[in-house]
């Protein structure tokens, strides 16, 4: 990546020595002059990320080169700061009106230099990818930081600068403020009222709200107990501006969530220290809040959501018995060979395919994915999310996987078939491991379905007695029939067929009338 190049236009030489220094050590490609006409023609020629001026040069000074240099649509865009003599007062207003982008005062602060222009680079980008005017900034959701942490939620706002709102009735009390912020790079928005304030913040929260106390009809107390008590907005830093020294209204301004509070008249530098303070806390949250819905989605992509709440509640041993469950195993017939002739590549794609589809499936019929085993997917019904018609909700997922698999079969022109047993009974389910987690079910219930799906017939849907009860007369089956269970006295089972549209016209067997 091409280092930033900053052009420093300065007559000080001693100001021009610091300035160089701190910034080439921080691996920025430095370029001088120390008169406005040398500045403007390396302007011109470079075009610079970054323009360092001098307000007091000699002869043409640093106002009438930026008017100049703004002039020029060569170098309109380029970013220009002002450097002014912290004693000249009203020089920062001269230097916003001559079309510089902000000003910085000297002496430099050498503690704070590099992240300020880093800060007005971050800026110059911003501005890039925006179609509005500088003078005119969009609310955005930002920070000034070299490296902003993520937000919770996405926006079409590019997030790079601090966004402050600033509410006050005066206006002259909101220009004072914004030109100050903007000056160093945050993006500010203006309400001139409570509602106002309101409404701005639901539409785009800021990262701080800089809050004027006394305003007319809605004060800022109100306004700060009306965002502190949303949800959505409680998590903003409120940092209340008032004239008010009395200790009773400090304390009223905390009794209704202010996070700090600046006197009036205000000091700039403790307002810019204030906000930054705000700004990097209210990120620090949005951070937390991504790494938690990462977590979350992490516990539910291995957990049912009721047993995910009850391990982020911290319980800890997970274990509980149902009586009446329906468990469905259904096995990749032909997928082992297949594997053997394809590529690595191509047979895990194909295997995510079928899965991911299955679980669309599981959630469409209110069921619950409880693992993969190899090439086989485990299902249940009935559990953390009770339905008493979790057998039927069982064999509607049944067919409608098997119909998927004929379909991606078509796709593909692979010839993959599926092998799915049933059986409806009492279960223990928990969670057991210390590093790596895993869901599971135990029980006999869970042993005969594994064996109705191991005895079954590819393309065949293998029932056992317990879920025959609950689904007779509901669908078609054929005759009863032994299921070896490996050395155990045979099981009866059923073939499980398609779903009965008239059962006036069926026996209670499930059998078609004569």
């Amino acid at each position: 990546m091409t280092p930033p190049k900053i052009l420093i236009i300065e007559d000080n030489l001693l100001n021009l020595e610091l300035a160089t220094d701190l910034l080439e050590g921080n691996g920025f490609v430095i370029y001088s002059a120390q008169t406005a006409e040398e500045g403007m023609r390396i302007a011109r020629e470079i075009l610079p990320d970054l323009v360092l001026m001098d307000i007091s040069l000699p002869g043409i000074d640093g106002l009438h080169a930026t008017k100049e240099l703004k002039a020029n649509p060569a170098t309109s865009d380029l970013t220009v700061v002002g450097l002014t003599a912290h004693a000249m007062k009203g020089d920062e207003a001269l230097a916003l009106k001559a079309g510089c982008d902000g000003y910085l005062t000297k002496p430099i602060n050498t503690r704070t230099f590099i992240a300020t222009v880093t800060r007005f680079l971050a800026l110059r980008n911003l501005r890039k990818t925006i179609d509005h005017p500088l003078e005119k900034p969009i609310m955005q959701n930002g920070i000034g930081n070299i490296n902003p942490l993520p937000t919770t939620a996405p926006s079409a706002i590019p997030d790079s600068l601090g966004f402050v709102l600033v509410v006050d009735d005066e206006e002259q009390n909101r220009t004072l403020l914004r030109d100050a912020l903007e000056a160093r790079g945050y993006l500010v928005a203006e309400a001139e009222n409570g509602t106002m304030a309101l409404q701005k913040t639901a539409e785009h929260p800021p990262d701080v709200v800089l809050l004027d106390v006394m305003m007319p009809q809605m004060d800022g107390f109100e306004v700060c107990r009306r965002l502190k008590t949303d949800g959505k907005t409680a998590h903003i830093p409120i940092l209340m501006v008032t004239a008010l020294s009395d200790r009773k209204e400090r304390l009223m301004g905390i009794a209704v969530g202010a996070n700090d509070f600046l006197n009036k008249p205000v000091d700039m530098q403790d307002v810019v220290l204030r906000v930054g303070n705000a700004v990097y806390t209210k990120r620090l949250h949005d951070q937390l809040q991504v790494e938690q819905e990462k977590s979350e989605l992490l516990l539910l992509n291995i957990f049912p959501r009721p047993i995910a709440e009850r391990m982020k509640s911290g319980e800890t041993n997970i274990a509980d018995s149902y009586p009446d469950v329906t468990v469905l195993l259904a096995d990749l017939v032909g997928f082992t060979t297949l594997a053997a002739h394809v590529g690595p590549e191509q047979i895990v794609q194909l295997l995510n395919e079928i899965f991911s589809a299955f679980d669309l499936l599981t959630d469409k019929h209110g069921l619950e994915k409880i693992k993969t085993i190899g090439d086989a997917y485990m299902v249940a019904g009935g559990m953390t999310f009770p339905r008493p018609d979790h057998a039927e909700a069982s064999a509607e997922l049944a067919i409608d996987m098997r119909e998927e698999i004929e379909r991606l079969n078509q796709q593909y022109g692979t010839s993959v078939r599926l092998r799915i047993g049933i059986c409806t009974g009492p279960v223990v389910a928990g969670v057991i491991g210390r590093r790596r987690f895993a869901y599971d079910l135990w029980g006999e219930t869970v042993n005969l379905a594994c064996r109705m799906e191991s005895t079954g017939e590819a393309g065949k849907i293998q029932i056992a007695q317990s879920t025959y009860d609950q689904l007779k007369g509901k669908y078609q089956f054929n005759e009863q029939h032994s299921a070896d269970t490996n050395g155990q006295a045979d099981q009866p089972a059923y073939w499980l067929g398609e779903r009965i549209a008239n059962p006036a016209s069926i026996g209670t067997s499930g059998k078609l009338a004569a």
